[in-house]
């Protein structure tokens, strides 16, 4: 009988009227083709895997740049309406007080 380790390395027993040498040695070569392919897949998809993340990554910056210039936006244009809320209350006060209105209407 002879014994070999096929992929998960586990004995297998071989009779010699079933297997001769060439069939042992055709069977590593297909076993060893096989985890040669494995890798070489395992290969590819950490390498799409690391140009998505490096993609993912400059598109993350790229957002984060335009998020910072909206927020400044978005800041400037609150400072302006605050402004113009504050000059139109002075307005409505100023004419109450030309109009001689002492009670004030109810805000919404």
């Amino acid at each position: 009988m002879k014994y070999a380790y096929i992929e998960d390395f586990s004995i297998v027993q071989f009779h010699n009227e079933y297997c001769s040498e060439r069939s042992l040695e055709s069977m590593f070569s297909e076993n060893i083709l096989k985890k040669i392919k494995n890798t070489k897949g395992t290969l590819m998809h950490t390498k799409k895997l690391r140009e998505k993340i490096k993609g993912l990554e400059a598109e993350r910056a790229s957002l984060m740049i335009e998020t910072a210039k909206l927020k400044k936006m978005a800041e400037s244009k609150a400072s302006v309406l605050e402004s113009e809320v504050s000059m139109m209350r002075e307005e409505v006060k100023s004419l109450r007080d030309l109009l001689g209105y002492t009670e004030e209407t109810p805000k919404k």
